[in-house]
């Protein structure tokens, strides 16, 4: 039977391509903990008000990211099971860190009640769909567990399409505020239903 993780499995070229892009954005969240000059408006802005929080989402997403996407591979998978849950452990808590911080910090985001909803939404979804995994592959549906994982990472993927969304409409030379709003929600709803749909059209993975 196909399995959930056929199209990146089979596609080696696309699967690097994922994760130079995970790495790319886990680099950048740790410099700008540490690299004063590299930090955007948005997180100077955040890091005034409530550090801890921002710490938080910026650490627990680069982890997040960073082991999400090696957890795609087939061969660590495969090869190295234990590798793979432990690796899934971790996973998981920096999600639930990450999208903690991310839904408080949801409520004071940049355009007002439509972002915050927007981001809102997101942490809310990634920590649930996350957390659907891990329940998943607790009893054994090992399944469902890759549907929900391929879900979470999706939304973890957020991170790296908001930083394309963002310069693209500055380059396009769209208002800041209208395009962030536009932004809160464009940054992870056509991920979800991309995956949605790559999820939905193939059979259940045989364990």
């Amino acid at each position: 039977m196909i399995n959930t993780h056929e199209s990146i499995k089979n596609h080696p070229l696309r699967w690097s391509i994922v994760t130079l892009f995970a790495l790319a954005v886990a680099a950048y969240a740790l410099a700008a903990l540490v690299i004063p000059s590299v930090r955007s408006p948005v997180i100077v802005a955040r890091l005034r008000v409530v550090p801890f929080p921002v710490y938080l989402h910026l650490i627990g997403g680069a982890v997040a990211i960073t082991l999400g996407a090696f957890q795609l591979n087939h061969r660590i998978r495969r090869r190295n099971p234990a590798v793979h849950r432990w690796l899934g452990r971790c996973y998981v808590i920096a999600v639930l860190v990450a999208g903690g911080a991310g839904l408080y910090l949801a409520t004071m985001a940049d355009g007002g009640l439509p972002s915050t909803i927007g981001f809102g939404l997101l942490a809310t979804l990634w920590v649930g769909s996350t957390t659907m995994a891990y329940v998943c592959i607790r009893r054994g549906r090992v399944d469902l567990h890759r549907k929900w994982m391929i879900r979470s990472y999706s939304l973890t993927f957020a991170a790296v399409t908001l930083r394309i969304w963002l310069p693209l409409s500055v380059i396009a030379g769209l208002p800041f505020g209208p395009s962030y709003i536009a932004i809160s929600w464009l940054c992870w709803v056509p991920n979800l239903i991309f995956v949605e749909w790559f999820v939905l059209t193939r059979p259940a993975a045989s364990a």
